[in-house]
């Protein structure tokens, strides 16, 4: 069984908490392939803690955690980009909490943070994004706000 994207994304936080000052991108990767290679080889099963580090990381219940997402698109600018993609999010219950956006001569470029409900599948969402951003000739990329934010650590 594959462990979905909102366990490696737990995962990822815990150990940029556990490392602390030694949270590289090297580090980090390596604590969670390796949690991530344990989990697949238990049947992909988050229902027991699980030990990266003996003793002091363990994945745990993910209750509070972030729910935001870091939306890029960029293109050919045309009409209808900024009402395709915030229709889309509506339709899922989006909030859009930050928008920033340039026209950089014929070019289109958009940054969103958006807050996706509890029940929200990521998904499903992304899906979606990609075939508005396919109708429109639009590149469209949408990251968990936390996967986003550990892809840019210096």
């Amino acid at each position: 069984m594959a462990v979905d994207e909102n366990t490696i994304r737990e995962l990822t936080r815990r150990a940029i908490s556990e490392l602390g000052p030694r949270a590289t991108e090297l580090n980090v990767k390596r604590l969670v392939n390796d949690a991530v290679k344990k989990l697949e080889a238990e049947g992909g099963s988050t229902s027991q803690p699980l030990e990266m580090v003996p003793g002091t990381f363990h994945l745990a219940g993910t209750a509070g955690e972030n729910n935001r997402l870091i939306v890029t698109a960029f293109g050919k600018n045309r009409v209808g980009i900024v009402a395709e993609l915030t229709q889309a999010l509506a339709r899922h219950n989006c909030n859009l909490e930050d928008i920033t956006q340039k026209l950089l001569q014929d070019y289109f470029a958009m940054i969103m943070i958006v807050e996706m409900p509890a029940d929200a599948s990521m998904g499903t969402i992304k899906e979606e994004l990609a075939g508005v951003g396919n109708r429109l000739g639009v590149r469209i990329l949408a990251q968990h706000e936390d996967v986003f934010t550990t892809m840019h650590r210096v």
